[in-house]
């Protein structure tokens, strides 16, 4: 029930707990809940046709968060110095439907946009923090980054460069955030009418 408050008021009816993998993407997570919002608004519908009570229900407010909206393409800055847990989940987070995790690379002396939308995290021996971001491997389907306490594998197809730039050779290259960059990611607080 709406009330004052920004998700405050009253559950009058409420879905099941579904189970969605921790390695998924938003999409899957988009899709599951889509199935269950179309679930219970059937159910809605049904008992306001055939005069059905609700069990209405007070929520409390003490157990939940609210946290402001994420924008990816302000705040989806990957730091490379993360554990590589973070960083695996960190780029599945701000995977499609958004508009993926970032970074940057340098290509013929120019600094490029990359985003990247899906990785998978091995965790290895620590690695020296130098070799963070560091491409240290190369095939025609996958990179292997290395980050703090392993590597991560990207499919080339989960990677977009910006401007359409073709490299074919990320290997030994290093993808990077500058320090500004990790700052206004975390700092910035977004004009919500300019990306709605």
């Amino acid at each position: 029930m709406i009330d004052q408050g920004i998700d405050t008021g009253k559950i009058v009816l409420q879905t099941k707990k579904i189970k969605i993998s921790k390695l998924s993407i938003p999409y899957n997570f988009l899709v599951q809940t889509g199935k269950c919002s179309l679930s219970i608004i059937k159910k809605f519908v049904n008992n306001i046709s055939h005069n059905k009570k609700f069990n209405v229900k007070v929520q409390n407010c003490e157990k939940f968060t609210y946290l402001p909206r994420f924008y990816t393409d302000i705040m989806g800055a990957i730091d490379w110095n993360w554990n590589g847990r973070f960083v695996d989940q960190f780029i599945k987070g701000c995977s499609k439907p958004y508009s993926g995790a970032f970074c940057y690379i340098i290509f013929k002396e120019k600094k490029y946009k990359v985003k990247i939308f899906n990785s998978k995290f091995f965790k290895t021996k620590l690695n020296h923090p130098v070799l963070n971001g560091k491409i240290f491997f190369q095939n025609n389907k996958i990179i292997k980054v290395y980050v703090n306490d392993g590597y991560i594998i990207i499919k080339l197809s989960d990677i977009r460069l910006e401007k359409k730039i073709l490299l074919k050779k990320f290997f030994g290259k290093t993808f990077f955030n500058n320090s500004n960059e990790l700052l206004r990611a975390k700092t910035l607080i977004p004009n919500v009418f300019k990306y709605t």
